[in-house]
């Protein structure tokens, strides 16, 4: 029997399809074809699914879930939980890099079974040369009918595990983050909340469902809270950016965002002409996160797009992860973003604990680097510290602290140090136990566990602000600097740069950590380009951050390693540059070569 409060996503469903069972729930648009589920459609969908997945999996096991974007990828998702099976969304291998990670994925978790498209199966056959997967029980949804039979046996119950969330690593075996009904449900009422959703909303995506934005933010999100969901495919955005910008027009989205990087591109490609096709005066919440919010990507966004209806004030500056379901820190809906520079603390970088961490800006008395071989020039150093946008409020619903991540000890407000994280929301843990002490960090003085983030941030006047990856930090000279500050200059120091696709990372040479920088450049780069790209690059980095770059590696476009997200792999990066397997456009660019 129903009960008046759902606890799951699937009590959602089945109240959604008493309630209004024809009103739209999801429209996909991508390829030319347009198509859409009911709330009534989508449940007896998602049983079928459920049912066909029972008949190669009990309650508990693992499924891949490897749909195409698309309604099917939706209802495969919600099956796998109206099934009890828990499903683990993993990136479809499109080429051989992939299917490593793929086969990592399942070494970890051992499905039992995958459910995907034709084309995804085939895929899968074709890269699994070691016939890692061929014991897996293939479900293609094709061949799902579609009959609506009864699913026996109880529904899933909150604390059941409803999926496995695999963070996108760059090395080594993926952990997946394992996420319960109840974290679910509890970070979904909270975005909502925070997002200031209604019935009314309707939310535009082109993220890739594989992952917690796009499942969690992108599907999951309109179906706890009722209002429409536009899916697109992450392809058709990154083949065509202001296809997003279009289906936000059309559909009068009012729910819709994704990483820095999406709005660069849409400004890069917006030709800045009136476009009666284009209103965007319906999108009042433009969350951004998931990678380095930017100050000068929000500025030149809204300076692009103010003509057609866009308001500054719709930014949604955000913090999230996987080990918290989705959502930390954003919001409110309406209110201007606050830029701040960072405090100075001591003790954040693990590399040396026992050093002070200096301004990120060498002091006035210091000597600025200059690029090997370059005369030494006499100019006047940047005296402001690095200054970041703010994440967001911090949620009634989050207990957030942030601590030395060396003692554990708490940081007093505005303070750096780690962001640790209590709420409902954080995860059960990793799959099989995996790094079992980040879930499990007590601080003096608390009584609580707590989740450990990784990043570094301080929180001032009750607003969250991130300033870089722990294990991130490059420390140069004694000095502490954000690697992502350095490769924003970097991808502005010359229109051939393409953003996005810049990596800077430390590599000892001679004994001294010196500073790398890989950068993709656009096609159509030539010998006098290349050269110009890389001394305006070195000077940029140079003036900005007092730094001197040691190698500069120009690759062709499109073969940065990255997430299935679409996040840059730094470490990625650094390995390939450390073997020599960067795809450089210039010889004498390996690390080989020049380290």
């Amino acid at each position: 029997m129903a009960t008046d409060t759902p606890t799951t996503l699937i009590d959602v469903l089945l109240r959604h399809t008493r309630t209004h069972p024809h009103r739209k729930a999801y429209e996909f648009t991508g390829g030319g074809t347009v198509a859409n589920l009911t709330y009534a459609e989508l449940e007896r969908r998602s049983r079928s699914m459920a049912v066909a997945l029972r008949a190669s999996a009990a309650p508990g096991d693992r499924v891949l879930v490897m749909c195409s974007p698309g309604l099917d990828y939706v209802a495969a998702f919600l099956g796998a939980l109206y099934a009890g099976v828990i499903a683990v969304p993993a990136y479809p291998p499109t080429n051989a890099r992939n299917m490593v990670r793929l086969v990592r994925t399942a070494q970890d978790a051992q499905p039992v079974a995958v459910i995907a498209d034709a084309l995804v199966l085939d895929l899968i056959a074709l890269h699994d040369t070691g016939g890692e997967l061929a014991a897996l029980h293939r479900i293609p949804v094709e061949d799902v009918p579609d009959t609506g039979a009864d699913l026996p046996g109880p529904r899933p119950d909150a604390d059941d595990v409803a999926f496995l969330q695999y963070t996108s690593g760059s090395t080594g075996t993926p952990k997946g983050v394992v996420v319960s009904h109840r974290n679910l449900m509890h970070n979904s009422a909270l975005i909502a909340s925070r997002m200031s959703i209604s019935a009314e909303s309707v939310c535009v995506s082109w993220l890739p469902p594989y992952h917690d934005m796009g499942l969690v933010g992108g599907i999951l999100q309109p179906l706890h809270s009722g209002f429409l969901g536009v899916l697109m495919t992450p392809l058709d955005f990154l083949q065509r950016p202001m296809s997003w910008l279009e289906a936000v027009s059309e559909y009068r989205g009012t729910v819709s965002g994704g990483p820095d990087f999406a709005f660069e591109l849409c400004s890069t490609r917006f030709d800045a002409q009136p476009r009666e096709d284009l209103d965007l005066s319906s999108w009042s919440v433009a969350f951004s996160g998931s990678e380095p919010i930017r100050r000068r990507t929000l500025d030149r966004f809204a300076e692009r797009f103010t003509s057609v209806g866009f308001r500054e004030r719709a930014f949604f500056p955000c913090y999230g992860l996987a080990e918290a379901t989705l959502l930390v820190s954003g919001g409110p809906v309406d209110s201007a973003s606050v830029v701040m520079a960072a405090p100075v603390a001591p003790n954040t970088a693990p590399a040396a604990p026992a050093a002070p961490v200096a301004p990120a800006v060498p002091a006035a008395s210091a000597t600025p680097a200059v690029p090997d071989g370059a005369e030494r020039e006499e100019r006047p150093l940047l005296e402001e510290q690095p200054r970041f946008v703010e994440c967001g409020g911090i949620p009634d619903e989050m207990d957030v602290r942030v601590a030395d991540p060396a003692t554990g000890a708490l940081r007093a407000p505005g303070e750096v140090g780690e962001i640790l994280v209590a709420s409902a929301s954080v995860a059960m843990g990793y799959w099989n136990g995996a790094d079992e002490a980040s879930f499990h960090a007590r601080p003096p003085g608390t009584d609580r566990d707590y989740l450990r983030t990784g990043d570094l941030g301080f929180v001032r006047d009750g607003r969250l602000f991130v300033t870089s990856r722990l294990k991130d930090v490059l420390i140069l000279r004694g000095r502490n600097h954000h690697p992502h500050d350095i490769e924003d200059t970097a991808a502005h120091s010359h229109p051939m740069v393409r953003p996005g696709a810049v990596a800077a990372f430390t590599t000892e040479v001679a004994d001294q950590d010196r500073l790398m920088i890989v950068a993709e450049v656009r096609d159509g780069a030539g010998p006098e380009s290349i050269e110009e790209l890389t001394a305006a690059l070195r000077r940029a980095v140079a003036e900005e951050h007092g730094l001197s770059v040691h190698t500069v590696v120009p690759i062709r476009a499109r073969t940065a390693p990255k997430t299935a997200n679409g996040k840059l792999q730094r470490h990625r990066c650094k390995e390939l540059f450390l073997s020599g397997e960067l795809a450089a456009v210039s010889a004498g660019a390996t690390a080989k070569e020049r380290v």
